[in-house]
């Protein structure tokens, strides 16, 4: 009995806990960084036309976007059951089609979105 009190306390400073486990999202991200260029210009050149490109993806549930000085970010969500890895690799592609990239943009960034919890000694 005792020692399985000792090993129960060894084994305890040695467990990891999580409040909430690692998961994946149903959630798709694609950033474009294009240095210098204005909130109007990203939106025009950027922005809009990846939206045009992304809008038929299958299952897709909800798109949105942000233009700013630089930078922009479509965020794609996907219906609850969605085979995310399937959804990436369509995004991936509809963003692969898109030629039409001004002048110093960098490529585009296509993410999936995890949940990461820190874990606790």
């Amino acid at each position: 009995m005792v020692l399985m009190i000792f090993g129960g306390i060894f084994a305890l400073d040695r467990l990891q806990v999580q409040f909430f486990p690692n998961f994946e999202l149903d959630i798709i991200r694609v950033r474009v960084s294009w240095p210098g260029a204005s909130a109007e210009d990203v939106e025009r050149s950027l922005t809009t036309p990846l939206e045009q490109q992304l809008k038929s993806v299958d299952d897709l549930r909800r798109m949105t976007s942000t233009s700013s000085e630089g930078r922009c970010a479509i965020t794609l969500q996907f219906k609850e059951g969605t085979d995310i890895l399937l959804a990436l690799n369509q995004v991936r592609q509809r963003v692969d089609e898109f030629r039409n990239l001004p002048a110093g943009a960098e490529d585009p960034e296509v993410l999936q979105l995890v949940r990461h919890e820190l874990v606790a000694r």
